[in-house]
Formats: C-alpha cells, structure tokens, sequence
C-alpha cells in the first residue's frame, strides 16, 4: 500500500501538497501524435517515436516535475494491451526520472472535433450511450488500474469539450459522471 502523502492532495483553497510539503506542477506537454489512431500512417502506441525516456530525463533536467500527456481514448478501445503496455513504460520512465504524468483524454471515444483538416468532426460522445459508456470505461478501468501509483499526478478528464448543445448541460452531466466513475475506483489522485 502506497502512503497517501505521496500523492498530490489538495488541502485547502488552491493549496497543494505531496510528501507534507507544498507542492507546485510544473508541467510540460507531451501530446503524443493523439490525433493519429492505431495503424494510421502507421502509428502504433509500441514503436511511436513521439518520445523516449531521454526526454523525461530531459524534462526533468529543465525543474519540470510533471508531464500533461496526451492520451486518444481510441488507443485504448482498439488495443487495450498495446495501450497498457504503452502507458505502463512511460510511467516507469516518469518513475526514474521523479516525474509526475497528468493523464489527458485529449481524444475520447467517439469525439473529435477542433480539427476538421483531419476528417469529420465527431460529436457522437453527446448523444451515443455507448460512446457515453465507453468514455467512462475507460476512465474505469485508467483509475482502477492506477489508483495507487504516486507517478500519476491527476487525470484531466477531458481535453476541450464541445457540445452540441447550446446549454453546455451535456458536458456538465457528463463530466459529473466522469468525476463519479473515477472516484468510486480512486480517491488518491485530482480531477
């Protein structure tokens, strides 16, 4: 069992902590070619040359101490295996070099829709329960499976929604749920 002071808490207002000491991110992007699915232009999670541990101990070597990554939810849905293997190596990597990764669903299940030079725009995560249902699988199965790794610094659980509504009802209900599905398998790590 991991001791909870490893984590990032909130504690009070804006305030962070991690080890019983305020805690600051100091972040940089990584994005991860999110916008390309598996197999296209022959993109695969196993052999993406995006980045390699070098880079985090780059990172690191700049006073980083965390990394926002870019995470396609169609990674996850068309390859779980290739994709935990993926996410598994980088945070070892995160690990060694004592950095943070801040999950990103930048691409979620059945949603793209800020660049239309890419193809069609999908907004389908608004109104498909099963793409509803998807998402929140895979939040489901992301929290379960790292609820206790310290390398994990939050999940930012969607990258720039846009609805169809013109309420913004349906991100508010959906992200509720998000926040729900998370924390039923991880209390430890921020939203």
């Amino acid at each position: 069992i991991t001791d909870k002071d490893s984590f990032v808490s909130l504690v009070e207002g804006r305030q962070l902590t991690r080890d019983g000491q305020p805690f600051r991110f100091r972040a940089v992007g990584f994005g991860n070619l999110y916008s390309l699915d598996i197999g296209e232009y022959g993109f695969s999670l196993a052999e993406s040359d995006h980045h390699a541990e070098r880079d985090f101990e780059r990172v690191a070597d700049l006073g980083f101490n965390s990394i926002r990554f870019a995470i396609n939810g169609n990674w996850y849905r068309d390859d779980p295996r290739g994709f935990w293997r993926w996410l598994d190596r980088n945070l070892g990597w995160a690990r060694e070099h004592d950095l943070l990764l801040i999950f990103d669903l930048h691409v979620p299940i059945g949603g793209a829709w800020l660049d239309a030079s890419d193809g069609p725009r999908d907004f389908r995560i608004w109104t498909d329960p099963e793409f509803r249902a998807a998402n929140l699988a895979f939040w489901n199965a992301v929290a379960t499976r790292y609820r206790d790794e310290p390398a994990v610094g939050g999940y930012d659980i969607l990258n720039e929604p846009v609805t169809v509504d013109a309420t913004g009802d349906q991100w508010r209900n959906l992200a509720a749920e998000m926040v729900r599905t998370i924390r039923a398998a991880d209390p430890n790590h921020l939203l």
